[in-house]
């Protein structure tokens, strides 16, 4: 099985997911991907909004969404009132998804939905504390 027929079938295990869209190319295609598969009624794009977005980037977001069918949200997040992200040390992307995470989770349980993060496949094997924050709270 190729990965893209990989990808679509474990969209389809979960059966309804929340994607983190940040609006870069990897929460971009997963976003697009989980909308073809599962439709606007089982995959919702997620967009944190804080002092960390630039505004253009948040009107990409629901520009991209408005033009590929999405349902998208944006949501508020506080990474800034967290001493660990400001101090901007080797391990900020963590306390960053951390707070993602602990904001959309909730909003995901409420949609019977997993949280699904878009990362490339030769990333994994890095250091990623982002991608640690977010498996340690869920997701998929």
């Amino acid at each position: 099985m190729g990965d893209l027929a990989a990808l679509r079938s474990r969209l389809e295990e979960l059966d309804r997911v929340v994607v983190a869209f940040s609006g870069g190319a990897d929460s971009a295609f997963l976003a697009w991907v989980a909308n073809d598969v599962l439709g606007s009624r089982r995959a919702l794009a997620v967009t944190a909004i804080s002092p960390s977005l630039a505004g253009a980037e948040r009107g990409d977001c629901e520009s991209l969404a408005r033009e590929w069918g999405l349902r998208w949200r944006g949501v508020e997040t506080h990474e800034l009132e967290r001493a660990a992200y400001v101090a901007n040390d080797g391990d900020r992307c963590y306390h960053c998804k951390a707070e993602l995470m602990e904001v959309v989770a909730p909003l995901a349980a409420a949609e019977g939905a997993t949280v699904v993060l878009g990362t490339n496949v030769d990333d994994l094997g890095d250091h990623r504390p982002g991608q640690q924050a977010a498996t340690e709270r869920g997701a998929a």
